[in-house]
């Protein structure tokens, strides 16, 4: 009894010990995963709405807007291939925060913070493979949310920009997650979600596409193996079965259901609208070999920079890819996906070849970094899992070389802890010199656009009708975007009544129903023309002269 009863004490401890251990380490992760959400969020937040400037993203926001006060049900977004979860989660978002120009970039801000988790998950996932402790996992994973939080181009592009697609990492990373999960543990449900989630993705972007052969080889390869080793057919070997990938693509074309039914309703206005966009993106000579292969050429040297945390506005410098950052993150990066490969997970690789070849065959506009990162978006946290697993084998590598002894445990321990460090600092850097650049010129950032907004406010009720040049929708902003646009779109949010007036035909009109004076917001190189119509005076907190766009206060000039 008493021998008994001794035994017994230390297998209790040691069941309590092994109890306690897993329950700490899980509130660590937590706790982990928690501030890097939070310094994603101050990093992103900071100058949310100054850098880059607003593209057309304004054209995809106000339809968020438009759902909130007049209701409806929309299909699509701004454009028929295009899915309308965008437009649900700006008005959303509107609800939250009332009427905030904010709104669109506040809700691609929280959707890039939110990305870090599922990049967190990935990289967690693969570092167990091949026998690795939960350990290995959890710090490659952390590694990999880490560089993803500093990195610059995911702050300007896919956390700040509102643009549907902006969405799209999200859940392209959360679907490679599940799906691989799925191969893993042989699990249907994972299976069936990651589906969901690519379906998802698809949903606020065509360029989503490209994930989807690389991620069906991956799953498709177990299957392909058992067919051989038994030598039958696909229908009597083990898991995935036929009936699980036919689910698993329903459940990816019912995420996307609506744009089917806009399809089925008024044509084939998804598929017609690709391809005209498709064409305008490649150009004539789109289906060459040479075409191709430029393109290609071009998404890699993009790629390189990103993975090198290189934020740039400038097409085609070739200075940036001599930075030693992009030799460490490619190096780095090329180095996980050949150990992934090597280890079984063949998943990484498979969507990187699927976006690569897909995203440069059917897409011209890959440069510059800011804003065009968003075609091929999905590879920037895949990336970053890639660097992160590249750089734990290669510490593991150098403290186990014989010839290095002691020292190598020294000097793999120093490249595991300064390695994300150097990397996160270098990104840092250049993002802050990207955005000190655009700062510099006043026609790069939207702070005059936001002295302009502030100065209206504080000069007069919103009932007060206010007049905008029609010269400003040739002031072009990013991507597409005008002037005019965004002065549209912020005095629909606010409630400011305005008119669009052509001062080449037009006159204001001043004196009339008593009103001796007019709010009047005018392009730069229209200031001296209705200088010598009206006698202007700025308004208060106007961004003055330089400035791409003035406010002032028109009165009639004295006979």
């Amino acid at each position: 009894m008493i021998g008994a009863a001794t035994l017994a004490v230390p297998r209790r401890r040691a069941q309590a010990r092994s109890w306690i251990g897993p329950r700490i380490a899980n509130r660590l992760e937590i706790a982990g995963i928690g501030i890097l959400l939070i310094v994603a969020a101050a990093i992103r937040l900071d100058g949310l709405m100054v850098v880059p400037r607003l593209s057309d993203e304004t054209l995809e926001v106000v339809l968020g807007l438009r759902l909130l006060r007049e209701g409806g049900l929309p299909l699509v977004g701004y454009a028929p291939h295009i899915g309308s979860l965008f437009t649900y989660l700006v008005a959303l978002a509107f609800m939250v925060v009332g009427p905030k120009i904010e709104a669109g970039r506040l809700v691609v801000l929280t959707a890039g913070v939110l990305t870090v988790i599922p990049t967190y998950l990935l990289g967690r996932d693969l570092g167990q493979v091949g026998g690795g402790s939960q350990m290995r996992g959890r710090l490659i994973g952390l590694i990999a949310a880490f560089l993803l939080v500093f990195s610059g181009p995911h702050i300007a592009t896919s956390s700040r920009i509102a643009y549907s697609n902006s969405l799209t990492p999200l859940f392209t990373m959360l679907g490679l997650w599940l799906a691989h999960r799925a191969i893993t543990h042989r699990s249907n449900r994972d299976l069936l979600l990651s589906g969901a989630a690519l379906g998802l993705a698809l949903q606020t972007a065509m360029s989503a596409l490209a994930v989807g052969p690389g991620v069906a080889l991956a799953v498709v390869l177990p299957l392909l193996g058992q067919v051989r080793r038994a030598g039958c057919s696909a229908s009597r070997v083990g898991w995935p079965s036929i009936p699980l990938l036919l689910a698993t693509a329903a459940a990816a074309l019912l995420m996307v259901g609506n744009l089917v039914a806009y399809s089925l309703l008024f044509g084939a206005g998804t598929v017609s609208t690709s391809g005209n966009r498709i064409e305008r993106y490649v150009g004539e000579d789109a289906w060459t070999l040479w075409a191709w292969g430029d393109r290609l050429l071009e998404l890699l040297r993009s790629q390189a920079l990103v993975l090198g945390s290189r934020t740039t506005e400038i097409e085609g410098d070739p200075s940036l890819l001599l930075s030693p950052y992009v030799f460490v993150g490619v190096g780095l990066a090329l180095l996980g996906l050949w150990v992934a490969a090597r280890r079984g997970a063949w998943l990484p690789l498979a969507v990187t070849v699927s976006v690569i070849a897909i995203v440069s065959l059917l897409n011209g506009r890959l440069e510059p970094i800011v804003p065009r990162l968003r075609h091929y978006a999905t590879l920037l946290p895949l990336g970053m899992v890639m660097i992160s697993l590249g750089l734990v084998w290669l510490a593991e590598w150098l403290s186990t070389v014989r010839r290095f002894s002691e020292v190598g445990r020294w000097l793999g321990l120093a490249v595991l802890l300064g390695t994300p460090l150097v990397l996160a600092a270098g990104s840092i850097s250049a993002f802050r010199e990207y955005e000190t650049e655009r700062l510099s010129r006043v026609d790069k950032h939207n702070g005059p656009y936001l002295a302009v907004l502030q100065a209206v406010a504080g000069s007069g009720p919103r009932s007060e009708r206010l007049y905008l040049d029609e010269n400003l929708n040739d002031l072009l902003t990013m991507s597409g975007g005008r002037m005019l646009s965004h002065l549209r779109y912020a005095f629909s949010v606010t409630g400011q009544e305005f008119d669009t007036v052509d001062l080449d035909d037009d006159a204001l009109p001043v004196g009339r129903r008593g009103s001796d004076s007019r709010r009047l917001i005018l392009r730069a190189e229209t200031v001296p023309m209705a200088q010598k119509r009206y006698r202007l005076t700025p308004l208060p907190g106007e961004p003055g002269e330089g400035a791409p766009l003035r406010a002032f206060r028109a009165f009639p000039r004295e006979p």
